[in-house]
């Protein structure tokens, strides 16, 4: 058996709600249900699903993220993982924000959003 440690012991904080220093000026979008949200070294990865069409969470993080700063950018295909994908990503002061949704069914979107 391998020596594997515990998520804690190699400094990954892990739960199901947003941590006291997650960033004010990312939102988290409205109604969305929170999966694993995720803390390592400074860079919080939330998984979280909505039942919104794909172009309303994309107008949503496009247009709260400009609101709170950031420069907003949509992805592009060479962005994409898969033809499946959609997404913003945002940069305000030396830190980098990435919205990745999965999924075309409106009743269920799958969404992560890092923040650096």
């Amino acid at each position: 058996m391998g020596n594997r440690s515990s998520p804690a012991a190699a400094g990954i904080s892990v739960s199901q709600t947003i941590p006291a220093d997650f960033p004010s000026d990312v939102p988290i979008m409205p109604e969305a249900k929170l999966g694993e949200v995720r803390k390592m070294r400074g860079t919080f990865s939330v998984d979280m699903s909505v039942n919104q069409a794909p172009v309303s969470v994309v107008h949503y993080y496009e247009s709260e993220l400009a609101r709170q700063g950031w420069f907003v950018a949509r992805f592009t295909d060479e962005d994409k993982e898969d033809d499946n994908e959609d997404g913003v990503s945002a940069t305000k002061n030396g830190h980098r924000t990435v919205v990745s949704l999965y999924g075309s069914d409106s009743s269920s979107l799958d969404l992560k959003l890092i923040v650096h």
